[in-house]
């Protein structure tokens, strides 16, 4: 995923297919993606339920409902995050929601992680020495962040892939001190989402093998709800 234009708005269909398309349209007043079916045009004319309408050319258009969605986090808490630095400078902040006028500064700081000094506190916490389990939910804090806009943010990615494997390293011995504070009287909860995250960014880079591999270790290791995810991927390799 990348920011499209110059003026900021992500631009993902196939502007010359003969015929109509599913597409999924972010909009930036109310904050949420709506579906349409539509011949796609970049001068095409669409409405959200909210009132807000434009031509295809001058909104957020997706191909995909999963990408949609995630574009729809990054951008609200983007927003939130340059309104959190105006206000720190004592620079007045837009009342509209949609920042009229601001959209080279939202998109310019798409270019920097927008939560850059979450990770770094993130970051800082792991390289100390942490107990098991906190080091468990601070990876799982970094998956989520990172996962969140890895199409958007040169780095957050690998920083998603890195602490996807990291914490499934430790997922058999999370699993162990789970069962071990539990006979002792203090139980814990473990969820765990570096095997589904990791699996779904393997498949991204076309790692079907790989995908696979980590949704069965993920059922293996008592997870559910992998049972679908390792038929479509087995589907996919034809086995």
């Amino acid at each position: 995923m990348v920011w499209g234009q110059e003026d900021g708005y992500h631009q993902d269909y196939d502007p010359d297919a003969p015929t109509k398309q599913e597409i999924y349209i972010f909009c930036r007043d109310c904050r949420k993606a709506f579906r349409v079916h539509v011949k796609a045009r970049p001068r095409v004319k669409v409405r959200c339920t909210c009132g807000r309408g434009g031509r295809l050319c001058e909104l957020d258009v997706f191909s995909d409902k999963e990408e949609a969605r995630e574009f729809a986090v990054f951008y609200t808490r983007l927003v939130r995050d340059v309104k959190d630095v105006l206000r720190a400078n004592d620079v007045p902040v837009p009342d509209s929601r949609r920042m009229e006028g601001g959209q080279a500064l939202v998109a310019g700081a798409a270019s920097e992680h927008p939560h850059a000094l979450e990770i770094a506190a993130i970051q800082q916490k792991l390289a100390s020495d942490v107990e098991l389990v906190e080091r468990h939910e601070l990876l799982s804090e970094l998956i989520t962040l990172t996962f969140s806009c890895r199409r958007l943010v040169v780095g957050a990615r690998e920083q998603c892939v890195e602490a996807c494997r990291a914490d499934l390293a430790i997922s058999r011995e999370l699993v162990r001190e789970s069962k071990r504070r539990r006979k002792a009287g203090s139980a814990i909860r473990l969820s765990f989402s570096c095997f589904k995250h990791l699996s779904i960014l393997l498949e991204e880079d076309g790692q079907l093998q790989g995908a696979l591999e980590v949704a069965q270790q993920g059922k293996k290791l008592g997870l559910k709800g992998y049972d679908e995810r390792i038929a479509a991927l087995q589907a996919q390799l034809g086995s």
